[in-house]
């Protein structure tokens, strides 16, 4: 396998682990398991979560918590908006923050 072949499975594998990140599904229903990953891939995947925690831990706690709500419990914006008493476009916001914080972050390379 040449070096540009390289790239291009490199530049595939980081748009799909995007992608996955900026699904509106949660976490749990995504199937992020490479039964076929290399120590490499595994490295590369914990460097991401680690990035993506850093991002938002700098996020304001709304923010973090509007996000990890609907991400990780798949709770939808108006079950947040209940939960938290804030408006569903204050939740809007709050998880466009934290996406607008975690593709800086992604992006920061």
């Amino acid at each position: 396998m040449d070096v540009a072949e390289k790239v291009r499975i490199d530049h595939y594998r980081r748009a799909a682990l995007t992608q996955r990140i900026f699904s509106d599904q949660p976490f749990e229903e995504i199937d992020c398991a490479d039964t076929a990953s290399s120590a490499e891939q595994d490295a590369e995947a914990h460097e991401l979560v680690e990035r993506i925690e850093r991002s938002l831990a700098a996020a304001n706690p709304r923010t973090r918590e509007a996000f990890l709500l609907h991400r990780f419990d798949g709770m939808s914006y108006g079950e947040i908006a209940g939960q938290l008493g804030i408006s569903t476009r204050a939740v809007t916001n709050h998880i466009a923050k934290a996406l607008l914080l975690i593709d800086a972050e992604l992006l920061r390379e």
